[in-house]
């Protein structure tokens, strides 16, 4: 027992009580879908058990050679077994559905959750680990919400039903078929610390395999272009072992105490089938009657099995639930633009919006700031550059404006005398071009009618224009309807990008980021790009980063990051 005692204390029972809150939300929140299966697991319960007392009848009569009594009774067990067949559809109908609209329901919470937490947070996750959890550990508790009570209770309840009717009949018997149920919930309750370990080691592989077949597909290109596809197959034949011999040891666990569980219930099987057997030779029983314990004993061994059957998936759930629970507890950032924020962009978007940081100072880390004491600014109608090394910090500062990350000191937008911290709420007055690939699969029009999901097509293709795109997009065959890849294959990165600069535009933000944006554009279209920016710069500021002399002498400012400073 001490033992015993040692490895349930191993269990932190704070997280258990916390994963089970989780899942019970939702348990009450569709309580009524639990109550209804619940209600009907009675009847499916109850007809189950009819089919032993009939057989008992209809055994004696066909023993005593009783006609009357022999087609009534083939008639009621026939009867009984439809209804439960029919129960049996009905229940698995309400299951399918309620557990759709669970599954639905956690998987809008967490993957909502994700969307509005903060950058730096969720960026701390590989984005396979996140759709594995938003994926398989959704469908894994949302099965148990619909599982854990009324499996529990239906099955309870068919298992005192199946006693009370032994017991009723024959008291030694009901010790018999009773003896194994202390002994199995000891056995279960001791393998409780390793499950929970084995079903947290086959999550995490799995998470590690989505992760790396992530990564590894949406840059195929250049696995291909560095001849890496046999480093590849390497690296995935190794996670994949992982994964497999995480999952041989769950089920190798799983099997053996298993086993254990159904060794016991064979011996109290057979037990009851020997005390069954000895009745009927002493002459105590008939025929019928021993049939019936022996159905009865099934029933009872099966409804006993389902509620033990219930500690490994609730481990398995409550493993799950703590991975969830790991992205709800994501801190959120301020979700959606304040009346005054959004009165503030509206009000200041013709005029333009000045961007100024002052004594900022940021670091991802504490002990290693980025920059310290740093001063910037850029007003309506310039072009104004960040210049520096790879790693020096120019993105960070983007990303400062973006609110992704959060600096100490001021970091204000201005227009007329007033004054804005800048925020996430702040967000909307910006319009960024990321470096790398930034479009999505779906046609050209799509990808541009997410900055701004009412534009005409006029509106499109002058947006277009300003970003020295529409001459290359009207030569494809469907122009702006035109299917863009994954990856955006069917274009080149330069022309990839000069889309990303016109959804930018077409935004109509007054604050204008460009993220090393024109890096694969040839020269002279930059130019003409850089021109027709400048058109713009009565209404925008525009901020770029980039190592290109060519940009940054267009360039009415250009600042250096270098040194744990912005300097201009």
């Amino acid at each position: 027992m001490k033992k015993l005692f040692k490895k349930l204390s191993s269990l932190s029972l704070s997280e258990l009580y916390t994963e089970l809150r989780w899942i019970w939300q939702y348990i009450k929140k569709y309580k009524n879908s639990v109550a209804l299966y619940v209600v009907i697991g009675f009847f499916s319960s109850a007809l189950a058990l009819v089919p032993s007392v009939l057989s008992k009848r209809l055994i004696n009569a066909v023993m005593a050679h009783d006609s009357a009594a022999v087609v009534p009774a083939a008639v009621f067990l026939l009867v009984f077994g439809v209804l439960n067949i029919i129960l049996t559809a009905v229940m698995s109908r309400i299951s399918v559905r309620s557990n759709t609209m669970v599954t639905r329901d956690i998987r809008d919470g967490v993957f909502s959750r994700v969307l509005s937490a903060k950058w730096q947070e969720t960026a701390a996750f590989r984005s396979g680990d996140i759709l594995n959890r938003i994926n398989n550990d959704v469908t894994t508790v949302s099965s148990a919400v619909l599982t854990w009570i009324p499996t529990f209770v239906t099955k309870f309840f068919q298992f005192c039903c199946a006693f009370f009717l032994i017991l009723s009949h024959d008291r030694t018997m009901a010790l018999l078929a009773l003896v194994g149920s202390p002994v199995t919930v000891i056995i279960s309750s001791f393998f409780l610390s390793k499950m929970r370990e084995n079903s947290k080691n086959v999550r995490k592989a799995s998470s590690d395999l989505v992760a790396f077949l992530g990564e590894s597909l949406s840059d195929i290109q250049n696995v291909k272009a560095f001849d890496l596809t046999g480093f590849f197959r390497l690296r995935f034949e190794s996670i994949q072992k992982l994964l497999i011999n995480a999952t041989f040891k769950q089920n190798r666990f799983s099997v053996l105490s298993g086993a254990v569980v159904s060794f016991l219930g064979l011996v109290v099987s057979y037990s009851c089938l020997g005390w069954s057997v000895y009745r009927l030779w002493s002459g105590k029983i008939d025929f019928g009657t021993m049939t019936m314990f022996l159905q009865l004993a099934g029933v009872l061994s099966s409804a006993f099995g389902s509620l033990v059957s219930l500690v490994p998936g609730a481990v398995s759930s409550t493993v799950s639930a703590r991975r969830l629970i790991e992205l709800s507890n994501l801190t959120p950032e301020q979700e959606e633009n304040s009346e005054k924020e959004k009165a503030f962009i509206e009000r200041n978007k013709n005029c333009g919006l000045t961007v100024s940081l002052k004594n900022v100072k940021f670091g991802y880390s504490k002990n290693k700031p980025i920059f310290e004491n740093s001063d910037f600014i850029a007003r309506p109608g310039e072009i104004v550059a960040l210049r520096g090394e790879s790693g020096a910090g120019k993105t960070t500062v983007l990303r400062l404006l973006l609110a992704l990350v959060e600096g100490e000191g001021e970091l204000l937008l201005e227009s007329g005398g007033e004054k804005m911290p800048i925020s996430p709420r702040t967000r909307s007055a910006f319009s960024l071009v990321p470096q790398g690939h930034s479009l999505f699969a779906g046609t050209i029009s799509e990808n541009l009618r997410m900055a701004k999901p009412d534009a005409t097509d006029d509106e499109i293709e002058a947006a277009l224009k300003t970003a020295c795109a529409y001459d290359f997009v009207m030569k494809t065959h469907d122009k702006i309807n035109s299917v863009v890849g994954e990856n955006t294959v069917g274009l080149s990165e330069g022309q990839a990008q000069r889309i990303a600069i016109a959804r930018a535009v077409l935004k109509g933000s007054p604050v204008l980021l460009l993220d090393e944006a024109t890096s694969a554009v040839d020269p002279k279209t930059e130019k003409e790009l850089i021109n027709n920016l400048n058109s713009l710069k009565e209404k925008r500021t525009v901020i770029i980063t980039s190592h290109r002399e060519s940009l940054l002498s267009c360039c009415d400012r250009v600042y250096e990051v270098e040194d744990g400073l912005i300097k201009s």
